[in-house]
């Protein structure tokens, strides 16, 4: 009996040096500059001065440049997208950023997977970029107990523990531990990438996969909770949908769908949405060869050639004009247009 009490106290002891080591390597990650996205200390340094903020997941934080957008509206915005980020992380970060900031509008980007979404469908991905851009250890605490179902713990900790020992790594072998460019304010480029469809392909992928327009009670709640947020701290929300590229749309059906449910959202919600996919003159400016780094995002050159075009039309929406007739009406007459129906 003495040698299985010893056997049980060593291995106690063993599991909890574990956890503690490894807990210290996830918590070392979670608070450092080399968590994906982690931008607090920038954020806090320019608190009182953002008046315009970008939010939504990775499509606008890749295709939405502030100081280009600055430079058209006379504002000082902020891009607090984020890689995989949910409503329940965009009401968290606007909270943080409304609260310390004279913020007199938001662009909230959509998508066809924002009202649709599960947190199964991503595999907690989103968290794990989330909880370190959140402020305090009481924060992201109470994001993880209230926020990530508990099926998603094992993942979060296992990938914050891998990524902590990367870090120390990488600070033992004096690399960078610093992921973000402060310069850029949020806004993060990525490389152009050929994503066009191989011509024998075409006619194959037309149509091939239907969109998922099953929407979530859940996701309208939380969408909701987000206007409502804006709107207390006096600030006006735009919904805007960033340009995918021409071979996302030609693959997937259903489109117009996520169009019908979006605006019945919008006008049910008294919220202006404006859906750059149907951009009239979309194809003068992106192309599936030099315009994208996937099939969901635009590149840094995309983002550099879309930025100045949503600013001009922004500000003029801003601004109380009229500016439908920038757009087409339909995912179906852009598909009409599109390269690859020629």
């Amino acid at each position: 009996m003495h040698s299985f009490r010893r056997i049980l106290g060593v291995s106690a002891a063993f599991v909890l040096i574990c956890l503690i080591l490894t807990g210290s390597l996830a918590w070392a990650f979670i608070e450092s500059e080399y968590a994906y996205d982690e931008d607090r200390t920038l954020r806090r340094s320019l608190a009182g001065q953002v008046d315009l903020l970008i939010a939504g997941a990775s499509q606008p934080q890749r295709a939405i440049i502030p100081s280009m957008l600055d430079e058209s509206l006379g504002t000082y915005s902020y891009n607090l997208g984020g890689g995989w980020m949910n409503l329940i992380g965009d009401y968290r970060l606007l909270e943080t950023e409304l609260e310390r900031n004279p913020v007199k509008d938001v662009f909230l980007a959509v998508s066809y997977a924002t009202l649709t979404r599960t947190e199964a469908s991503d595999d907690y991905e989103g968290d794990t970029y989330i909880v370190p851009r959140l402020e305090t250890m009481q924060d992201k605490a109470d994001y993880v107990l209230r926020c990530v179902d508990y099926r998603g713990y094992v993942s979060l900790y296992e990938y914050y523990v891998q990524q902590g020992w990367a870090y120390m790594l990488s600070a033992i072998r004096g690399e960078p531990v610093h992921n973000v460019n402060y310069d850029y304010r949020g806004w993060r480029p990525v490389t152009t990438k050929d994503v066009s469809l191989a011509e024998d392909k075409v006619d194959q992928m037309h149509d091939s996969k239907p969109l998922d327009v099953d929407v979530r009670d859940e996701n309208v709640k939380q969408l909701q909770d987000v206007l409502t947020l804006c709107r207390d701290h006096g600030a006006k929300v735009y919904l805007v949908v960033i340009p995918l590229s021409d071979q996302r749309m030609w693959r997937q059906s259903g489109w117009d769908t996520f169009l019908d449910y979006m605006q019945a959202f919008a006008d049910e919600n008294d919220v202006p949405l404006y859906d750059f996919n149907l951009l009239k003159n979309r194809w003068d400016l992106f192309n599936d060869k030099t315009s994208y780094c996937n099939d969901n995002h635009l590149s840094e050159e995309g983002a550099k050639v879309f930025t100045p075009v949503f600013a001009e039309i922004m500000g003029k929406a801003m601004a109380g004009e009229d500016v439908s007739a920038y757009f087409y009406d339909s995912y179906e007459q852009v598909k009409d247009m599109s390269p690859y129906a020629k």
